[in-house]
C-alpha cells in the first residue's frame, strides 16, 4: 500500500507534479501489539520536502494551522530538520468545505468537482454534520461509516492554505497584469532636460548713458 502511494504522488496528472501531500498522522494500519512502528511518520521521512503528518484537533485553535517539530536532538530540544506535524482545526476546515457547496458554480472558488464522480464520493462528502451540543459547543456527528473524502478534502482545502493558494489571482487578472507588463503605456513624465519650460520674457534694459 505505501509503495502504491509513493508512486501516486511522484506521478505527474496532466504534466503537473504533486508538490504537497498529508497522510493523517491517526491512520495506522495494522495492529499496535503487532506492529508498534508508526508508518505514517515512517512515509513522511521518505519525503520530507513533499509529505507532511497531519493530526486534527477537535477544540478550536487560534490558527487555521500550526507546524510542529516531532522529533528532537540529543539536548531534547526540538530537531531543526526534523519532521513536522501539522495541526489542523478540523471544525474549520471542514466548515469551509461545507459552505463552498452552496457557492454559486460561477463564483471564484467554489466547489467544482471532475467529471466521473460517483455517488458514493458525494456521500461522504455530506457523511458529517456540525450540531450545537446541549453545553453549547460545535461538534461534528458522523451520519454514515464512510467519511474518508470529507477528510480528504479538508486536508487538501489545508494543503492550499499552506501553499497561499488563496492569494493567487484569479486568471482574468493575470491575463490583464501579463498584457500591462507587455505593452507598457508610455510615461506621462518626461525628462527634465527634455521638457518645454515656458520661455521667460525677455528684459529690456536701457541705458541713460547712450541716450536710447
Amino acid at each position: 500500500m505505501w509503495d502504491q502511494l509513493a508512486e501516486l504522488i511522484s506521478t505527474p496528472i496532466d504534466g503537473f507534479p504533486i508538490h504537497l501531500t498529508f497522510v493523517d498522522s491517526c491512520f495506522r494500519p495494522g495492529k499496535a501489539d503487532t506492529l508498534p512502528l508508526n508508518r505514517v511518520y515512517e512515509f513522511c521521512r521518505r519525503f520530507p520536502k513533499r509529505v507532511r503528518p497531519t493530526k486534527g484537533s477537535s477544540a478550536p485553535m487560534r490558527v487555521p494551522l500550526l507546524l510542529s517539530k516531532i522529533e528532537v536532538n540529543r539536548s531534547g530540544k526540538a530537531a531543526k530538520f526534523g519532521l513536522d506535524l501539522v495541526r489542523l482545526d478540523t471544525d474549520h476546515r471542514k466548515c469551509l468545505v461545507h459552505e463552498r457547496l452552496r457557492w454559486p458554480s460561477e463564483t471564484p472558488g467554489a466547489w467544482n468537482v471532475p467529471v466521473g464522480i460517483d455517488d458514493d464520493y458525494c456521500h461522504q462528502i455530506v457523511s458529517e454534520a456540525r450540531v450545537r451540543s446541549p453545553t453549547g459547543r460545535r461538534e461534528w456527528i458522523r451520519r454514515s461509516k464512510n467519511n474518508h473524502f470529507l477528510d480528504c478534502e479538508a486536508m487538501l482545502a489545508a494543503t492550499s492554505y499552506l501553499m497561499n493558494m488563496q492569494r493567487v489571482s484569479q486568471p482574468r487578472e493575470r491575463e490583464a497584469t501579463a498584457r500591462t507588463n507587455e505593452n507598457p503605456p508610455p510615461p506621462n513624465d518626461v525628462p527634465p532636460t527634455h521638457r518645454n519650460f515656458p520661455r521667460a520674457p525677455r528684459r529690456i534694459v536701457r541705458s541713460g548713458h547712450l541716450g536710447v
